[in-house]
């Protein structure tokens, strides 16, 4: 038992010596460390993309080495001191001088593993306001409709670094996400996506919020909503048929409500009918609340010519009006009574309406000169016996009043 205890004692103290001997020794280690920029002029900001980490060797017992390896947090950095740096482009060299580690003394620099120095553009610092775009998605729940499109806040973010960095920025995203069924107001937070901005740039706000407000989908109809022709036209000329629509609007129940008929404003611009080469046209609908949807009925309007719609009814009066005449013409003619063709037909007429005279027949004399003269009109008449009918019908006229 004794002998047991003796020896574990011994190890015991064996390892601690060969700690002891260890640590009298220097070991090298190679290690990532940040590189940072330190007093840079107030005006002056980096622009350019130098690495953010480099690698280097360090020297140093093995008990700091361990104790570096295994810290969350980097125990050492490179420091660049920029205190005289001017505008344009700098070149730095890494070595001792840069180096830093605050907790472990005792550690050195070696050298640099890859890098040796670097090379960085520096320009002037402003500050700018960049627009937030939101890419997360939301989608509102079964018979919600939103009131509005989901609003940013703040809906411009301040940056601050190199002229050259911050002026290309167009805007910069939110993280993504998809965020289904919302049938009440709400407020999401969300982060900016800081992977799209430059290096060296720099922002005091990483968070927006999006407000999203939800009512339950409604309908509502509007009759005898004027339809206006707009732009540069001959008003006496032009207009629109029919000159009135009814309007369908689909959208928040609460913002239907709200909704006055003066606010709907249709119209059609007068030079579309001749770019598009046609008569018909739907319509523009302007109104200064945000809907699901608006139709109108009917869904397309005529541009109407009016002197056109006056010429063509004077036209179809006219049209009647020879008509009428040319059957009134045509009922006159059947009236007129028939010329006899001869004056011998006419002696044999009056002689006949002579002797039914004294033997004091009923007979009608005008009658049987009506039949003769019908019979007589059955036959034409020709250019050459118009004279002769016409001088037949005096003395027949003459010897009738005798």
């Amino acid at each position: 038992m004794k002998n047991l205890q003796l020896k574990i004692a011994a190890l015991i103290f064996g390892i601690a010596i060969w700690f002891y001997a260890i640590s009298l020794q220097d070991f090298h280690y190679t290690m990532e460390v940040p590189l940072t920029f330190s007093k840079i002029p107030e005006v002056l900001a980096i622009a350019s993309k130098p690495p953010r980490v480099i690698s280097v060797q360090v020297s140093g017992n093995v008990v700091d080495l361990i104790r570096m390896r295994y810290r969350k947090d980097s125990p050492a950095m490179i420091s660049i001191d920029a205190q005289h740096v001017e505008q344009g482009w700098s070149h730095f060299t890494i070595n001792a001088d840069n180096f830093s580690a605050p907790d472990f003394p005792d550690v050195s620099y070696v050298e640099g593993d890859h890098i040796r120095s670097v090379d960085v553009e520096f320009d002037t610092k402003i500050r700018r306001k960049i627009p937030v775009k939101l890419t997360a998605e939301f989608e509102e729940a079964s018979g919600y409709t939103f009131v509005n499109e989901p609003i940013v806040e703040p809906a411009e973010i301040v940056f601050s670094g190199a002229r050259t960095a911050l002026i290309p920025l167009e805007n910069v995203t939110t993280e993504a996400g998809l965020f289904k069924n919302i049938s009440q107001d709400g407020i999401y937070k969300l982060a900016i996506n800081l992977d799209s901005i430059p290096a060296y740039v720099s922002t005091e706000d990483s968070m927006v919020q999006v407000k999203i407000a939800v009512q339950p989908i409604d309908t509502r109809i509007f009759e005898k909503i004027p339809v206006h022709l707009i732009g540069m036209y001959d008003k006496q000329k032009y207009t629109l048929e029919p000159a009135f629509a009814k309007v369908e609007i689909t959208g928040g129940k609460d913002i239907l409500k709200n909704i006055d008929p003066d606010e709907l404003d249709i119209f059609i611009e007068f030079n579309r009918f001749a770019i598009e080469n046609t008569d018909m046209m739907n319509p523009s609908i302007r109104l200064g609340k945000n809907v699901k949807g608006i139709q109108t009925f009917p869904d397309k309007f005529k541009l109407v010519d009016k002197e056109k719609i006056i010429a063509d009814s004077l036209a179809k009066i006219k049209g009647q009006e020879d008509i009428a005449k040319k059957d009134s013409v045509a009922k006159a003619a059947q009236t007129v009574p028939a010329v006899p063709e001869t004056k011998t037909e006419i002696k044999e007429d009056v002689k006949q309406q002579a002797e039914n005279a004294k033997k004091g027949s009923t007979k009608n004399p005008k009658k049987s000169l009506n039949k003769k003269n019908k019979k007589a009109t059955e036959k034409p008449v020709t250019e050459e016996a118009q004279p002769a009918a016409t001088e037949a019908s005096a003395q027949n006229t003459s010897e009738a009043k005798e």
